[in-house]
């Protein structure tokens, strides 16, 4: 089962349970991005009650030491 967390905006309410499974994930709308395992998100952006949220850009190159 998909463990990993992921970030979504939910625009309405949504329930959802894993198939064959006791358990069940709920959300209310809200502008600010909510975690959820990966399946729950994805079960909620197939039904148009989740927009997903973009991760950033990993950074390339060396990172910048601080200099004191």
């Amino acid at each position: 089962m998909p463990s990993e967390e992921t970030k979504a905006v939910f625009v309405r309410e949504f329930h959802w349970g894993r198939p064959k499974g006791r358990i069940g994930f709920a959300a209310k709308a809200s502008p600010a991005p909510q975690s959820f395992p990966r399946d729950f998100i994805a079960a909620a952006i197939a039904a148009g009650a989740a927009v997903p949220v973009e991760k950033p850009a990993a950074r390339r190159g060396k990172t910048p030491r601080k200099q004191s």
